[in-house]
């Protein structure tokens, strides 16, 4: 057998296996997606503890599939998307706010907590103006100002009409008149903090680290 022939036959062979281990890998993360799908109801896997490769793989069809839209070579099929739509897969969770709506009932609740807080204080103090050295409930009262002011100038907030209805019902006044001028938080107006909406927790998904065994993104 010439060189030649015998270096193709081989390059036939190494192409035969790479393609069966890229379908084991993508049926493999397929599996683990339909899993994960079962338990939580929904294929937004957060790069955290041991679903970190999962998301990894779920960052790349994502990759993949935007690699096809644009008309270049990509490794998704038309067999894998419908697999992967049958799930509810979002392609472009950005721009479908697909995350922000699953992370909406943590967010009301963690708002719900600081707002039973406040009535403590009030309960405590006599007023719902508490200063920003008050532990937590300070610098959240602040930052409700600041979106308030947002809202003053038009911009779009996560501060609801509901949020405000329940903050001015135990007299939450927005813009602080008549106080004193060593109050740290004396008018929303005047301060020059950057207006910044409450952290989140979630992390934005991105490739896991490489382990033992390399990732084939197909």
């Amino acid at each position: 057998m010439s060189t030649s022939i015998y270096m193709r036959y081989i390059f036939l062979i190494y192409s035969f296996l790479f393609s069966n281990m890229c379908l084991m890998h993508h049926l493999y993360y397929y599996r683990e997606l339909v899993k994960f799908h079962k338990k939580n109801g929904h294929c937004y896997v957060f790069r955290n503890g041991d679903n970190s490769t999962l998301a990894g793989w779920v960052h790349c069809q994502r990759k993949q599939k935007k690699l096809l839209d644009d008309g270049k070579h990509s490794q998704l099929n038309p067999k894998r998307i419908e697999l992967l739509e049958e799930l509810g897969f979002d392609w472009r969770p950005s721009e479908s706010g697909g995350i922000e709506k699953l992370k909406s009932p943590e967010r009301n609740l963690e708002w719900d907590q600081m707002f039973e807080k406040l009535k403590e204080f009030k309960e405590k103090n006599g007023h719902a103006h508490p200063k920003k050295k008050v532990p937590k409930i300070g610098n959240w009262v602040s930052s409700q100002r600041r979106l308030y002011a947002r809202i003053q100038k038009g911009q779009k907030t996560s501060l609801t009409e509901e949020r405000i209805a329940k903050l001015e019902s135990i007299g939450f006044e927005w813009p602080i008149v008549n106080e004193s001028a060593d109050d740290d938080n004396a008018s929303v107006y005047s301060e020059v903090e950057p207006i910044v909406e409450p952290a989140v927790e979630a992390a934005p998904i991105v490739e896991p680290a490489v382990e033992a065994a390399p990732i084939v993104e197909c």
